[in-house]
């Protein structure tokens, strides 16, 4: 089985799928090596508008969101694995 590398131009193009499946409002770093995703973070501008009425532990992106992401990047490297 041949491994990938997530170039530029990968990794741009899964921005662009959570950009459309995820809320515009929740910012994500990518870090990515070979097929998988090995890590998220994401920023806490999930909640901005109740910043300050909500305890810090809520001011990040919801855990499912998160799956959610993962999940979207994965099969966009298996159908890319597919493809080779």
């Amino acid at each position: 089985m041949k491994k990938m590398v997530c170039d530029q131009n990968i990794c741009q193009n899964i921005w662009r799928l959570l950009t459309y499946s995820l809320s515009l409002h929740t910012k994500l770093i990518i870090m990515a090596k070979r097929e998988y995703v090995r890590h998220i973070v994401a920023y806490k501008d999930y909640f901005k508008d109740f910043k300050k009425e909500l305890p810090r532990k809520a001011q990040k992106t919801p855990k499912a969101e998160i799956e959610k992401a993962k999940r979207i990047m994965n099969e966009y490297y298996e159908q890319k694995k597919q493809m080779i």
